[in-house]
């Protein structure tokens, strides 16, 4: 009786998400390629952001505020000149 006591009570706290507050700081690196006439200049500057929840567990919270790491691409082309903008972004839940 009191191993399956003690199991349940194991398993109940193995199972069980702990709710405190959470912190996602993320840092995003973007790069801009401009290109016209054969020439190109790129440009490059970093940021930092962080969002803040009480009581939230970390798989929710990560979901919830999509802490994650992406990257993400976009390209504009007006008349002879293209700008190729690369935003990447490092994030985690502290």
């Amino acid at each position: 009786m009191k191993k399956i006591i003690l199991l349940a009570a194991v398993v109940a706290l193995t199972t069980v998400s702990c709710k405190k507050e959470r912190t996602c700081a993320c840092t995003y690196n973007d790069t801009t390629v401009t290109t016209s006439g054969g020439s190109s200049t790129t440009t490059s500057s970093t940021s930092t952001s962080k969002v803040t929840n009480e009581k939230d567990t970390k798989k929710n919270f990560r979901r919830d505020e999509n802490c994650t790491n992406w990257e993400t691409s976009t390209t504009n082309t007006f008349g002879s000149i293209t700008q190729v903008t690369t935003r990447k972004a490092s994030c985690s839940v502290e």
